[in-house]
């Protein structure tokens, strides 16, 4: 289906009501608004969505890699965070004005949001957006790659941490969670969640040299720094491809995607964190494939969706293919034209074992 009201970029994901919560950009790519809405389980319409931000214009949408993300944390919470725009209040830090990352709540059953606030309080230098994760007991983290004091250079980032125990309220200071001299890749995009325990799995590029781009799958607990990997993908590039990735919670693993040479990845993990099959890539080899999304349902079946011929201020299509709990593509690979500049795709799974695709 497409993106409600001509929106872009759709985040979505499901509650344990069976609600679908969507997320989308809407406005000027440079400048422009964040939108949520649902809809419940087994009806067609979304209710009338509301707006996230409250600062006008504060979303950013430029490069597909900055977008807003969506959690959904315990009895009902609703979290986003995103990179502010120029039109948002910078943060300033080491002395210098910085782009924000803002993060906003949604109280159960409440009619707006709680005015967004700034998360970078030590690490700045934000570029390829940030994440954020929640749980059902409580938990929240925003996740972002940057840079403290007067460090320079993509060798010298780290994937940062906030994380609360109470829905939001109140935050720790960040900490570095990523592997010493992982490094991070500017402009790629990062992506955050819980898993089994509270354990915070996190999907990032890596840029321990100019040409080292390894796409890095961490996963541990803010009480054992850092981070231990999971998963290492190799890339060779010497520049930032501007990619972006994605993570399921299934009922007994979780599932991360992932770009590498023009080609999309999944891989399911298993409650321990350790990877339990090679990599899995859809048929029909590289060319032109990013920004994957992939979820997982009760059956253990997992819709893997990515865009196509996308670029630079360039739309494409979306493209997705249906596995197995065995990682069995079980269909050919389906596409849609239509998917407009700077457009995502998002993927969910019903109770009932059904997927929904939003473009």
């Amino acid at each position: 289906m497409r993106t409600p009201d001509n929106g872009i970029q759709p985040q979505a994901m499901v509650g344990a009501d069976g609600r679908v919560h969507l997320l989308y950009f809407k406005g000027d790519a440079a400048g422009g608004d964040l939108f949520y809405t649902y809809r419940k389980a087994q009806s067609e319409g979304w209710v009338a969505p509301i707006r996230v931000n409250r600062v006008s214009g504060s979303g950013l949408a430029i490069g597909s890699v900055r977008g807003a993300q969506l959690a959904l944390g315990r009895n009902g919470w609703v979290h986003v965070a995103w990179m502010g725009s120029s039109k948002a209040q910078s943060v300033r830090l080491e002395g210098r004005d910085q782009s924000p990352l803002l993060y906003a709540r949604l109280r159960p059953n409440a009619s707006e949001f709680e005015p967004e606030q700034n998360m970078l309080k030590v690490a700045g230098g934000l570029d390829g957006g940030g994440s954020l994760a929640a749980d059902a007991m409580g938990h929240v983290a925003v996740v972002w790659h940057g840079l403290i004091g007067d460090a320079k250079g993509e060798q010298f980032r780290a994937v940062y941490v906030r994380e609360s125990t109470d829905d939001g309220g109140v935050f720790a200071t960040e900490k570095a969670v990523s592997p010493h001299g992982s490094g991070a890749c500017g402009c790629c995009g990062i992506k955050a969640g819980y898993g089994d325990g509270g354990s915070l799995q996190v999907v990032f590029r890596s840029a321990t040299q100019e040409t080292n781009r390894a796409e890095l799958v961490i996963k541990g607990t803010m009480d054992n720094l850092p981070f231990r990997v999971v998963r290492s993908a190799p890339w060779s590039i010497n520049n930032c491809p501007m990619s972006t990735s994605a993570l399921a919670q299934g009922s007994t693993a979780s599932f991360a995607a992932w770009e590498t040479e023009g080609q999309v990845w999944w891989e399911k993990f298993e409650a321990t964190g350790n990877p339990s099959r090679k990599m899995m890539q859809p048929e029909g080899g590289k060319g032109g494939r990013k920004h994957p999304a992939l979820a997982v349902n009760s059956r253990g079946e997992v819709l893997l969706a990515w865009t196509e011929g996308t670029g630079w201020q360039r739309g494409g299509g979306v493209a997705w293919q249906l596995y197995d709990k065995d990682g069995k593509a079980m269909h050919p690979i389906e596409r849609r034209t239509g998917l407009p500049v700077w457009g995502l795709v998002a993927v969910v799974a019903a109770s009932d074992g059904s997927f929904s695709l939003i473009y």
